[in-house]
Order: C-alpha cells, then sequence, then structure tokens
C-alpha cells in the first residue's frame, strides 16, 4: 500500500501549502490522488487470481471547525457521532490513520484524515464502481459499491488478512486525460433548518435532482471515472 500512501501524503502536503478553497481541494485531489488510483494503480490480493481496479471514486471531505469545508452527508465527522455515543461522553470520532480502510453502508471508503493541523480534517474517497479483473482477461465492471466488501476482503477482515491486499501497478496504465468529473451519486444540497442540517428535498422539481428523485443534487464534482469505453481502447 505504500504508493497508495504515497500519493495521499502528497495531497496532504500540498493542501497545507494552499489557499484551501474547494476549487483548489478539487484540482490536488485529481492531480495527487484521482490518477493514482484511478489510472495507474489498483488493488491485489494474496493467493487471488484478480485485481480490483477502481473506475470511479468519489471525494468526502470535513473540516472539523467552524468556518472550514463541510460536507454534511460524511458518516465520519463529529456531527455524526450518534446519541448511544453521545450518552457515553463521546462528543468527537476519533481520526483514522493514513490509508485506512472504512466500511459503512455505502461501501469502502480509503481515508487520509488529519488531526494536526490549523483546520482539522475528515478526508476519504468512495471507490463507487470498480473492475473486478482475472489476470490476463478483459475485466468486468461492477457498479455496486458494497459488492467490495466480498471482493476486497474475502477472507474477512484482521490484521493478518488486511496484510494481504496490497497497492501495484495496473497491467494497462490509464492515460491521465480520460479522467473525468461529475455530481456525486445521490449526494444532497442540505439546508439549515430546525437547528441541524437537512438535505433540500426536490419538491416539485425536476432538475439538479438526486438520481434517486428525492432531493436537489449537490452542485460539488467530487466523482472522478473512467469511462468504459476508455479502458479497452
Amino acid at each position: 500500500m505504500n504508493e497508495l500512501k504515497t500519493a495521499l501524503n502528497a495531497f496532504q502536503t500540498q493542501w497545507e501549502k494552499s489557499e484551501r478553497s474547494e476549487e483548489k481541494l478539487g484540482e490536488l485531489f485529481e492531480s495527487e490522488i484521482a490518477k493514482e488510483v484511478l489510472c495507474r494503480g489498483c488493488f491485489e490480493i494474496d493467493g487471488k487470481d484478480y485485481v480490483i481496479e477502481p473506475d470511479a471514486i468519489e471525494l468526502y471531505f470535513h473540516e472539523e471547525v467552524p468556518e472550514g469545508i463541510k460536507d454534511h452527508i460524511m458518516y465520519h465527522t463529529n456531527e455524526q457521532v450518534p446519541d448511544y455515543l453521545k450518552k457515553r461522553g463521546v462528543r468527537e470520532y476519533p481520526y483514522f490513520e493514513m490509508g485506512t480502510f472504512n466500511l459503512h453502508p455505502s461501501g469502502v471508503d480509503v481515508t487520509f484524515e488529519k488531526e494536526k493541523t490549523e483546520r482539522p480534517y475528515r478526508a476519504s474517497f468512495l471507490i463507487r464502481e470498480y473492475t473486478y479483473h482475472r489476470k490476463g482477461e478483459r475485466g468486468t465492471r461492477d457498479k455496486c459499491p458494497t459488492h467490495l466488501f466480498d471482493d476486497l476482503f474475502p477472507y474477512g477482515i484482521s490484521a493478518e488478512t488486511l496484510a494481504k491486499i496490497h497497492w501495484v501497478k495496473r497491467e494497462r496504465m490509464i492515460p491521465e486525460d480520460k479522467v473525468k468529473t461529475d455530481y456525486r451519486v445521490n449526494v444532497a444540497e442540505y439546508v439549515y433548518k430546525n437547528g441541524k442540517f437537512e438535505k433540500k428535498p426536490a419538491g416539485n422539481s425536476k432538475k439538479d435532482i438526486t438520481k434517486n428523485g428525492k432531493y436537489i443534487q449537490c452542485k460539488r464534482k467530487w466523482q472522478f471515472k473512467i469511462e468504459q469505453e476508455s479502458k479497452y481502447l
């Protein structure tokens, strides 16, 4: 996983030097992380005859300071600490170590959070789509991110099984100009209402709504994707 962690660290270094705007965030994520994940590397599991090539990933980023960039849909933020933990006196989530896999109801995230900085932040990317690729064969794209639970963790999760997962170079590199951006799937805009942030309902609107038709779509183009046909040109 060293080359992937190098990309995550490169993002953090450049982010510390930047003006920390949303525009710069997207640019740095694409240049330092998305192009490594989508174009150059893939996951390999010891004892298996396949690799997993991410084809679409989504950035999630939330600063834990009042004036910071907010991403209210993100699972692992202090806003999302559930009541049962608060009753135990837990008000803040601990920060994940670099390169941690975070499994949640939407799929699998790779995290690159940072606590010791002027504006501490939660950061991760969801593997939205991936190709299950047997060596020497044309792969099959899977658009269900929760299927990754079985494909990436075939032996379950323990210190020993996680050590079987490696980040390696792809057999076939993807040209970097094939990376395209889009809206994240079913990520809504949020509004402050009744003392909390809530998803903005679509109402009667038929324009700029989420894929499920329920909400107004968040306008951040934080999905980074390689189109299917680009992989086999």
